[in-house]
C-alpha cells in the first residue's frame, strides 16, 4: 500500500483539527458577552413586536441559487480510518460511492479538506471526481506547518501553485486553520500567521490557473486572537470564521462571532468555514451537545440566517461522523452521517431544504437566470421580534419565503428539549398575482404540509422549525 511522506502530510492536518471542537469552544467561553448577541440579533431586522393588527411588508427576492451556492460541508478525504476513505482499492471505491452519493443527494455543491503535500495520489483523485461527477468545487486550507520563514517565500509560493494544481474545481484557498489552538504557544505565532496570509495571497495572485480562486484569510479560536492578529484584510477576499453555536440556537451567537472577528478581516465579506452542532450526548467537554431532534430544527435555521446576515457560504461540520468513539466522544458525532453510514435527521432536513430550493435550477450553472429578482408586498397579521423572513426567487418565476422563528428548543446545559408555543401568522398576498401556495417543513417531511389557491389568506401556526412558502405565480412577473 501506498504511504504517506512523514512531512507535511494528511497527519499533520489531522493533528491540527481533531481535538479542536472542544477546545474551540473552551476557548471562546472567556470574554462571551451574551448582551451583545441579543442587542446586535434585535438590531439586525428582527419583526415587529406583537403585531395585532396587519402590517404591510415589501422584500426584495435574492436568487435562490444564491442561497443553494452558499452551503458547504467538511470533509476528510485523507482519513483513511474513517467512513471517509481507505488505502485498500476496494474499500475505497465503495466509501467513496458512498460519500459521492451523499453529496448528490444533499445538492451540495462546495466541500473543505486540506491542501495536502502527499504522494497519495488517491487523495486528489477522489477531489476530483467529486467535481467532474457532481460539479463539486474545493475550498482548500493552508497546512499549519507550512511557515514562510522556514520554507522562503518562493518555496512557499512553489509549493501552495504545485499542490493547488493537483486538484480540478478548486473555489478558494484559505488561510491557517485555528492556528492559535494549535500554534499559539510559539513566541512568533501572530507573525506567521500574517506572513502566511500575505504569501497565499500572492502565490494565488501569480497564477493565471488560481486567477478566479477565492482568497480566505485565517480563522482563530480564542477571543483575543484576533486583535493580536491584525487587519490582514488586504491580503484576503473574504474573512473566515468558526461560529460553532455550542449547543444553543444558531441565532444567539452569529452576531457576537461576526463582531468578534472584526478586527481580523474589517469590513470583508465572510464565509464561515466550520459551523454545526454535535450529538455527542454523554460528552464531558465544554463543547456542549444538540440532540440529533434539536439540531434538524436548528440547521436548515443555520444556514438561512448566515445568509440573511450576508455571510456568503457556510460549511457545516461535518458530512460523515470520522469515529465510532461512544456517547461521550465529540468527534464521533458530529457528522449529518453517522460512522456507520445512516443518516441523521440533520441530513434529511438539509436534503429536503435543499431540494425545494433547487426545484427548477440548472445545477450546472454558476449564475442565476439574468434579471433582477422580483419583490413582494404581502400583508402579515402576527409575529414578534423572534421572526425572521428571507424571500428567494426562483428562475422560473416561483417565489419562496422562509419564515422562521428564533427560538430554542434544547437546554444544552440540562440536555432536555424546550417547548415551544406556536405564533399565529396569518399572510395575505396580492389578488391575481399567484395561482397556487404550497408549505414545506424541511425538518418534517418532504411533502407539502399545505396547498391552497394563491387568492385565498395563509394561515400558520409557527413553532420552532423553518417553514418554506412556495408562491407560484399565475403567469411570468417582470
Amino acid at each position: 500500500m501506498p504511504s504517506l511522506p512523514p512531512s507535511p502530510d494528511a497527519s499533520s492536518l489531522r493533528a491540527q483539527r481533531r481535538p479542536s471542537p472542544a477546545a474551540r469552544l473552551l476557548a471562546r467561553a472567556r470574554g462571551v458577552r451574551l448582551g451583545l448577541a441579543i442587542v446586535v440579533l434585535a438590531a439586525l431586522g428582527c419583526s415587529d413586536r406583537g403585531a395585532a393588527e396587519p402590517i404591510e411588508r415589501t422584500l426584495q427576492a435574492r436568487p435562490a441559487e444564491a442561497f443553494v451556492d452558499s452551503v458547504g460541508v467538511n470533509v476528510h478525504l485523507h482519513y483513511t480510518d474513517s467512513p471517509y476513505t481507505s488505502y485498500d482499492d476496494a474499500e475505497r471505491a465503495a466509501r467513496f460511492n458512498r460519500l459521492r452519493d451523499a453529496l448528490r443527494d444533499l445538492g451540495v455543491r462546495h466541500v473543505r479538506d486540506g491542501l495536502i503535500d502527499t504522494a497519495w495520489p488517491a487523495y486528489y483523485a477522489q477531489h476530483n471526481r467529486l467535481h467532474r461527477e457532481l460539479g463539486v468545487r474545493s475550498t482548500l486550507v493552508l497546512p499549519g506547518d507550512w511557515r514562510v520563514h522556514e520554507l522562503g517565500d518562493q518555496a512557499f509560493a512553489r509549493r501552495v501553485l504545485d499542490v493547488a494544481g493537483r486538484f480540478e474545481g478548486v473555489a478558494t484557498l484559505e488561510g491557517y486553520n485555528e492556528y492559535d489552538l494549535f500554534h499559539g504557544n510559539r513566541e512568533d505565532w501572530t507573525q506567521e500567521v500574517r506572513k502566511a496570509q500575505r504569501a497565499l495571497r500572492d502565490a494565488a495572485r501569480s497564477s493565471d490557473a488560481l486567477a478566479g480562486v477565492t482568497v480566505l484569510g485565517p480563522s482563530l479560536v480564542r477571543p483575543g486572537s484576533y486583535r493580536e492578529v491584525g487587519d490582514v484584510s488586504a491580503w484576503m477576499d473574504c474573512g473566515s470564521f468558526h461560529p460553532y453555536p455550542g449547543g444553543s440556537m444558531p441565532e444567539q451567537t452569529i452576531g457576537r462571532e461576526v463582531d468578534r472577528q472584526r478586527p481580523l478581516s474589517t469590513d470583508r465579506p465572510l464565509q464561515a468555514t466550520e459551523a454545526g452542532y454535535h450529538n455527542a450526548l454523554a460528552t464531558e467537554h465544554g463543547h456542549r451537545p444538540t440532540s440529533e431532534a434539536a439540531e434538524a430544527i436548528y440547521l436548515p435555521r443555520m444556514f438561512f440566517e448566515h445568509f440573511r446576515l450576508g455571510i456568503l457560504r457556510t460549511f457545516d461540520y461535518e458530512l460523515i461522523s470520522t469515529h465510532d468513539r461512544g456517547p461521550g466522544d465529540v468527534e464521533s458525532h458530529f457528522g449529518l452521517i453517522r460512522h456507520d453510514g445512516s443518516r441523521t435527521p440533520a441530513f434529511l432536513a438539509l436534503q429536503r431544504t435543499m431540494a425545494v430550493l433547487s426545484e427548477g435550477n440548472n445545477a450546472d450553472e454558476a449564475v442565476p437566470a439574468a434579471g433582477a429578482p422580483a419583490a413582494l408586498t404581502y400583508r402579515r397579521t402576527g409575529g414578534g421580534d423572534d421572526l425572521r423572513e428571507v424571500l428567494l426567487a426562483q428562475p422560473d418565476g416561483r417565489l419562496v419565503l422562509a419564515v422562521w422563528r428564533a427560538v430554542s428548543v434544547w437546554d444544552p446545559d440540562a440536555r432536555q428539549a424546550l417547548g415551544v408555543q406556536p405564533q399565529r401568522l396569518v399572510f395575505g398576498w396580492p389578488q391575481g398575482r399567484f395561482e397556487r401556495v404550497r408549505v414545506f417543513r424541511p425538518s418534517v417531511s418532504y411533502a407539502a404540509q399545505v396547498e391552497q389557491p394563491g387568492d385565498a389568506e395563509l394561515v400558520l401556526n409557527l413553532t420552532s422549525d423553518l417553514h418554506l412558502i412556495e408562491l407560484t405565480p399565475t403567469q411570468a412577473q417582470p
